[in-house]
């Protein structure tokens, strides 16, 4: 909120919440960090990643440990929650009798392989992507000042219960404070919200008085006026709480673990909506369906497929659609991490509220899963007496012949028909392959009538319903849901059958030899099924949306309007047609011979790798002039500035020419490494078009090891973890960095972000940002930055000294403005040394 006073002066309203330790999500935090402590008390070099969900009375711990030592979890569970305060069956969690459920495991052997340390590999990042640190002069403790006196209330809230102060007070609160900024400086606040849980015997009124006088004033102090609002269970009443009143995840106060939302965040937990199709050892089937996917089962990752762990619904929550200009979709929470390519060309994490137009978001169409094929649940039953003019004899699975006849039928069949198989046979070769294909299904040809080929029976309809054919009319159909989870032969099949009917294929581009293969549905649900099943080939394609409302159109001699707009789904590149004419194909002669006549057209190979231009013109200074004149790799070209002739973006094929050229040269530079782990995983980048907001069911997954998965192709972080996972030891790192540049002088405001690549030791890029603040240049803080502080995972564990069972207590009222001596990351230490190779 903003509000301008007179000409000069800019007031605006800053907010930021805190949790008590009782609060659900916090209770899951604080038993992961317990059975990290656990570990790390006993061996420092243990590997641990730990996730927790709590509801009413049950607790489940799961993940993946490598340790030499033992753990007693059930224990470390109880004596966790007693020391919270959940002693009382009336809370809905009572450490003695709840349920602790345990499912963990060893970590993933392709992880440790680059994380693990050993005499001829120094230790690399236990995972990728991107780690803020903030910091900033508010406050003694170098923080935002709303969070401080967020985590103020709400551990003041917890002092009074457990002091008998206010000994009413149940486990689970929150707080909220917002605070007045006049031209950027705190002034006042002008709001605070806490909720209280309480013991149900105690009046409202009472529960406002003593929470403002006792745990408010105290806590806020100065910084309260006459004019501050305060809001003391907005509700009424607040007995319900804790895992009775809502399911915990760990992970999920990510913002209140940080900088109250004042500085941006690196990990977390997150959720993506329940229509979200993900790839699995099964093949691809919605989120909100997989609910009895077995723990250890492959999901697809961007590193290479990783065994999952727990399935979590997180009930319905406001979300961010996001479209890209090629069509690709995700549902996901404001906090939802996505893999993407920044301005500077860098793979980096971005929250779904972040997405900067800038942004290229990866689509991973590597690691491609299919599924086995479910047995199919199917008896029919007739009715006593009924004639059967046709037996049938069905297979338990879906086959290539069903497969093809799905495809024929959402192509261009008649779904609502319910006595049998109805397919559009507009042409003499069409009618010809419909009745093979009844003649190997079922014995003998159908009937035609009209441009109709129909083979009847209502067990058969039934059947089809079975493999999930809906009786949909055009703008219903969708991919049926045994196709999705179809082993390779059948999911190219079905697309065989669907673009037979409904697709089409013709020769373009500037030398007419370009197949441009195109599908086109009323669905936009189909339209994104199958862009999803093509993503599985490694195939990228576009939807198009047309509004074909109200068109008049011929269609053998009749007049047909259009009421529904159109969705023109094309694959994209001509290695995408490459792979569909090897993998897929046409059974219409017509359409396969047009597709053998087109030949590789390299003006058609547009999957690009965008922002790299920066990043090549660096490594071509370090070639010299000799290697300059000889331009092996033909990079020449895209060095020049694009609105002199030159190519905007570096594409696959150059890509691979250039580290081919220049292997000998710049192996082991960081950012020959760089490009070529952008070539290793060979993802396709495609920009923002929409984001809109809207509620929908949502749901996650935990990956132990990865920490990523897949959903409509996107790449998704899920959501304690030990110090050589980079989002808790770099976070750490990035916040010690930012806070000795503040303490030094340098800058009354600075940001931090530093970047790795899994098993890589060396930071892939550090960056600062002081907003304008800083005495001088960021560059020359970042240079700075880069000379004092260790920044190599194993520097880092040691200077801050991480390998200590001290990690419980961050897990509630913040990691980060805290005065205990195990926060080693709040020292001002390098503050002189900063000052000086600064040169002030």
């Amino acid at each position: 909120m903003e509000i301008c006073l007179g000409e000069h002066m800019v007031t605006k309203i800053f907010s930021s919440e805190s949790v008590t330790e009782g609060h659900p999500d916090k209770i899951c935090d604080q038993i992961s960090d317990a059975v990290l402590d656990a570990i790390l008390k006993e061996d420092p070099k243990g590997r641990v990643a730990i996730e927790t969900l709590v509801t009413t009375g049950t607790v489940i711990v799961a993940g993946e440990v490598t340790t030499k030592t033992y753990v007693d979890v059930q224990k470390v569970v109880r004596e966790t929650l007693q020391g919270i305060g959940y002693t009382n069956p009336e809370y809905g969690m009572d450490s003695k009798d709840c349920g602790v459920l345990t499912s963990i495991h060893e970590q993933s052997p392709n992880i440790a392989v680059g994380v693990d340390e050993k005499k001829e590999h120094e230790q690399g990042a236990g995972d990728q992507g991107m780690m803020f640190g903030y910091a900033c002069s508010e406050t003694p403790q170098l923080m935002p000042l709303p969070i401080m006196l967020a985590h103020a209330i709400t551990r003041r809230l917890s002092e009074v219960r457990k002091g008998k102060v206010l000994p009413w007070l149940r486990p689970d609160g929150k707080s909220q404070v917002s605070v007045e900024y006049v031209d950027g400086m705190p002034k006042r606040v002008a709001t605070v919200v806490v909720a209280a849980q309480h013991d149900p015997s105690v009046p409202e009124a009472t529960v406002r008085k003593e929470v403002i006088e006792k745990v408010v004033k105290p806590a806020c102090g100065r910084w309260l006026d006459a004019k501050t609002n305060y809001f003391v269970n907005g509700t009424g009443i607040f007995v319900v709480g804790g895992p009775e009143g809502d399911t915990g995840v760990t992970g999920r106060k990510i913002i209140v673990d940080t900088y109250g939302g004042m500085g941006r965040h690196g990990g977390g937990c997150f959720c993506v909506g329940g229509g979200s199709l993900v790839n699995t050892e099964n093949g691809l089937a919605p989120i909100r369906e997989l609910s009895s996917l077995r723990q250890g089962a492959l999901i697809k990752t961007d590193i290479s497929p990783t065994p999952v762990g727990e399935w979590l619904d997180n009930g319905e929550m406001e979300v961010l659609e996001i479209e890209t200009d090629d069509g690709y979709s995700l549902e996901g929470t404001p906090n939802q991490a996505i893999r993407v390519i920044d301005a500077q060309g860098n793979y980096v994490w971005r929250s779904a509220d972040e997405l900067q137009p800038s942004d290229y978001l990866a689509i991973q169409r590597k690691n491609r899963l299919f599924g086995q094929g479910k047995r199919i649940e199917f008896e029919f039953l007739h009715k006593p007496s009924t004639h059967r003019k046709n037996i049938f004899s069905f297979p338990e699975k879906l086959t290539e012949d069903y497969a093809y006849l799905l495809g024929l039928l959402i192509g261009d069949g008649r779904c609502t028909s319910r006595d049998g198989a109805q397919v559009c046979v507009c042409e003499k070769e069409m009618e010809e392959t419909v009745q093979a294909l009844f003649k190997r299904l079922f014995g003998r040809e159908g009937k035609v009538f009209g441009h109709w080929a129909h083979f009847c029976g209502v067990e058969l309809r039934a059947y089809l319903e079975a493999l999930g054919l809906g009786y949909w009319r055009s703008w219903q159909k969708h991919v049926p849901e045994s196709v999705l989870g179809a082993p390779k032969p059948m999911v190219a099949a079905f697309l065989q059958g669907l673009l037979d009917t409904d697709g089409t294929v013709r020769l373009s581009g500037r030398n007419g030899n370009f197949a441009d293969i195109k599908l086109t549905t009323t669905s936009r649900e189909l339209a994104l099924g199958v862009q999803q099943l093509l993503l599985s080939f490694g195939i990228v394609s576009r939807i198009q949306p047309v509004q074909a409302t109200g068109k008049v159109s011929h269609i053998r001699g009749r007049l047909v309007r259009s009421a529904r707009p159109l969705y023109h789904l094309r694959i994209k590149g001509s290695d995408g047609v490459e792979i569909f004419r090897k993998e897929i194909g046409f059974r219409l002669t017509r359409k396969a011979k047009i597709l053998e006549s087109a030949k590789p057209d390299s003006e058609h190979v547009r999957l690009l790798i965008p922002h790299q231009r920066e990043r090549l013109k660096r490594l071509w200074g370090k070639l010299g002039s000799r290697e300059h004149q000889k331009d092996t790799a033909n990079v020449g070209r895209l060095l020049r500035d694009p609105s002199d002739r030159g190519t905007k973006e570096l594409t696959y094929g150059k890509l691979a020419e250039f580290l081919d050229a220049y292997e000998d040269l710049l192996k082991g530079d960081i950012d020959f490494e760089y490009l070529r782990t952008y070539y290793v995983m060979s993802h396709y980048y495609a920009q923002v078009r929409t984001i809109r907001k809207k509620h929908a069911h949502v749901y996650d997954f935990t990956v132990p090891g990865a920490h990523t998965f897949t959903a409509n192709g996107f790449v998704c972080h899920n959501s304690g973890k030990d110090p050589s996972k980079m989002d808790r030891s770099a976070a750490y790192m990035a916040r010690y960095i930012a806070k000795n540049v503040v303490a030094a002088g340098l800058a009354s405001r600075c940001e931090v972000q530093i970047s790795y690549c899994i098993g890589v030791a060396k930071p892939t890029s550090v960056y600062v940002d002081t907003f304008g603040t800083g005495k001088v240049p960021d560059d020359k803080i970042e240079q700075a930055v880069e000379k004092v502080f260790p920044l190599k995972p194993a520097e880092i564990i040691a200077h801050l000294n991480l390998l200590r069972p001290i990690y419980k207590k961050t897990a509630a009222y913040g990691h980060f403005g805290r005065d205990e001596p195990e926060f080693t990351w709040e020292k001002t230490d390098k503050a002189a040394e900063l000052k000086k190779q600064a040169g002030i």
